[in-house]
């Protein structure tokens, strides 16, 4: 299931996403998720699946939008210049039984 549905307390500092997730028995169970490890930069745009997306990116944070969890930060292009990238972490990040995964 899509994280934000059965999470609470998102947060990212750094390139860690955290979060506050309820297990299958209803406790909450604070967690968090290494992004670098399953978020990259592709020219500026964000990519699920690769990684290493801070190395190149300012500004990261999390808005909620119409229900939808989106990071956002300015990532750099292979031209230099900046971009700034969204993603909705739901699209590819769930909770697995009160533990942030992919």
């Amino acid at each position: 299931m899509p994280f934000a549905e059965s999470s609470r307390d998102w947060y990212v500092e750094g390139n860690v996403l955290h979060a506050t997730c309820q297990d299958s028995e209803g406790e909450w169970v604070e967690s968090s998720l290494n992004l670098d490890d399953v978020l990259g930069n592709n020219d500026g745009d964000f990519e699920a699946g690769a990684g290493g997306f801070s190395g190149s990116a300012t500004d990261v944070r999390i808005d909620v939008d119409a229900g939808y969890t989106i990071l956002r930060a300015s990532l750099q292009r292979a031209d230099g210049e900046w971009n700034d990238a969204t993603i909705d972490l739901n699209s590819f990040i769930e909770n697995n039984n009160g533990h942030l995964s992919t």
